[in-house]
């Protein structure tokens, strides 16, 4: 199996343990990052990973979840961006 992620996401896998040659793996990640450019973003290859299957479900299950609250100020933070407003946000 194979799968595209990105680094920021990959780097909170909790204690992927990782198998040295691809023979003796059943997953292939190939992490990705996003550089800029002139109008936009690139998708850059950063590495390729190999793991078992369970490993990689240990992996998934075991971290910390964010708040949705946190997440958006992180991903508004990376984009450089301000929360928008919403006609709804201001009634009481």
């Amino acid at each position: 199996m194979a799968v595209v992620i990105d680094e920021a996401f990959f780097s909170s896998l909790a204690g992927l343990e990782r198998e040295k040659h691809l023979s003796n793996s059943e997953i292939a990640w190939f992490v990705v990052g996003y550089d800029p450019k002139p109008g936009g973003w690139t998708l850059v290859p950063r590495e390729v990973v190999f793991t078992k299957l369970d490993a990689s479900v240990k992996s998934l299950t075991g971290g910390a979840p964010l708040s949705k609250e946190r997440f958006e100020e992180q991903l508004r933070v990376k984009l450089g961006t301000t929360a928008p407003s919403h006609p709804l946000a201001d009634r009481k």
